[in-house]
């Protein structure tokens, strides 16, 4: 459960207290803009070296605007542009001012902030090198394969990709605005569909949230069975994208066996608890219990020792891993500037993993070790998958076979008022969710996903490969345009 410790600052004084808690060891995670009753203010969510959850607000007096922070903290970049967008908030200085979510044909007040005036927006353009020799090469929105929506314009000299533009949120679905008002009961229906990928992830920050508000503990045995719950998710999202590169360099027996796998655990979800990408697993003080837990358990352990022996021959193949090996390389220190999190982020040597870094549910008897790589490149980053795709499946037995649907809380039901956040590590890395409460219903629900952060790496990671090689970069990342689109 994680409340929050909030500190005012004055909007002249942000960047000092921000370098005042990095300089003290904390992680940025996220933030956003809130209008709590007395006007819009800016949010910044730190988590510190004791594990616990600080934050800072700034009051915006008078005129919607104030100076970007992008320098002082780049992970800022996206951030704040999705404010200037949704709340009409105007951040002075601020290197790409360019519409990140609203369509340019949106002439309306901002979304989150229908008092604040019609400001005049700029088309989006994209940004693109123009000296002899260059192409511009632009792809999507509309793809050939079946996938989402995004727009990527490359700069090429020859096959050399010299830089990477995107363009995502085509089909931004207005989540945080169309969630206020809604009860919670209603509302965890909403948040767990922002992203089939990722639903139990979700499903799990909003619970630890509303638990954090009404100050209840979950029962030890309900803890487990949702660890397990969100190992399961780990597990077939990690077969999902090591097969996905399999298809990248074009072994096509490997990525069928692979993706075949990914389906076994898909209807074993289904079989277990319902649904297969368990919506509706996780409910705040609750959990669903497995309908047949010793078939649960006996499927796993096949699963396990079959995704295994797959693992082994799609690494042992010489093409797979001169395929990855140098491409899309992400830096170490470029990785922390941007705020990677998740899989990207332990591949460029970061050791960070919300399991570790600030357990919850039954994390904090795993001892969890984050798996870390150095190469920075594909080849890093699928092998960090792999490696924690067979430790999921450890995690996931001993915490089904320990856990068990105790009685839930009390208070869970009254008209509960409050806020708090709570991070999780999903499958791509640290989801964080903050939520206002006034009376049982949603005032503010922010979401910052692992996809989200990570985005900006890929135009990074494209820089100086051959163009051919983005679909191999692309799937490397393995992100949700849906986590975004929310």
């Amino acid at each position: 459960m994680r409340a929050i410790t909030w500190r005012t600052v004055p909007l002249a004084q942000r960047s000092a207290a921000i370098g005042e808690l990095l300089a003290q060891g904390s992680a940025f995670h996220m933030c956003f803009a809130e209008d709590a009753g007395a006007g819009i203010e800016l949010a910044y969510l730190f988590s510190g070296r004791d594990g616990g959850l600080c934050g800072l607000r700034s009051p915006l007096a008078g005129a919607l605007e104030a100076s970007t922070l992008v320098d002082d903290l780049p992970a800022l970049h996206w951030d704040e542009r999705e404010i200037q967008d949704m709340f009409g908030v105007r951040l002075r200085g601020h290197p790409d001012p360019r519409p990140l979510l609203l369509p340019d044909s949106y002439a309306g007040a901002p979304p989150l902030a229908p008092q604040a005036p019609v400001a005049a927006r700029e088309p989006w353009r994209g940004h693109s090198l123009h000296q002899h020799g260059t192409v511009q090469v632009p792809v999507g929105p509309v793809h050939a394969g079946i996938i989402e929506s995004g727009h990527f314009l490359f700069t090429t000299m020859g096959e050399t990709i010299l830089q990477l533009d995107a363009r995502l949120f085509w089909k931004h679905r207005g989540v945080e605005a169309n969630i206020a008002g809604r009860g919670i009961p209603e509302a965890i229906r909403v948040v767990e569909r922002t992203c089939g990928s990722c639903s139990a992830s979700h499903q799990e920050a909003f619970a630890e949230a509303v638990e954090a508000i009404a100050g209840a503990e979950v029962p030890a045995g309900t803890r487990a069975w949702r660890t397990a719950i969100l190992e399961l998710e780990r597990i077939y999202n990690h077969l999902n994208d090591l097969g996905q590169l399999a298809t990248g360099v074009a072994l096509h027996v490997l990525a069928q066996q692979g993706l075949r796998l990914k389906e076994r655990a898909l209807r074993l979800q289904e079989e277990a608890f319902g649904h297969r990408y368990l919506f509706g697993a996780i409910r705040p003080g609750q959990v669903r219990a497995p309908k047949d837990l010793a078939r649960l358990l006996a499927g796993l352990r096949r699963l396990h020792a079959d995704s295994a022996g797959w693992a082994d021959r799609l690494f042992a193949n010489a093409g797979f891993r001169d395929r990855l090996a140098g491409t899309g390389q992400v830096p170490r220190e470029v990785a922390l500037s941007l705020g990677a999190v998740g899989p990207a982020a332990r591949a460029s040597g970061i050791a960070s993993d919300v399991r570790a870094d600030l357990p919850y549910a039954m994390y904090h008897q795993l001892a969890i070790v984050p798996e870390t790589a150095s190469g920075g490149d594909a080849l890093a980053r699928a092998e960090v998958r792999r490696r924690e795709l067979l430790a999921a499946f450890d995690i996931a037995v001993a915490m089904l076979e320990s856990g068990s649907r105790e009685s839930s809380p009390q208070g869970l039901d009254a008209a509960l008022s409050g806020a708090a956040a709570a991070l999780v590590e999903s499958p791509r890395g640290a989801d964080g969710q903050f939520l206002r409460l006034r009376q049982g219903k949603v005032q503010r629900w922010h979401l910052r996903s692992a996809s989200f952060a990570n985005w900006p790496l890929i135009m990074v990671a494209s820089a100086d490969n051959p163009i051919g090689d983005f679909p191999l970069i692309n799937k490397s990342f393995e992100l949700c345009y849906a986590c975004c689109d929310r």
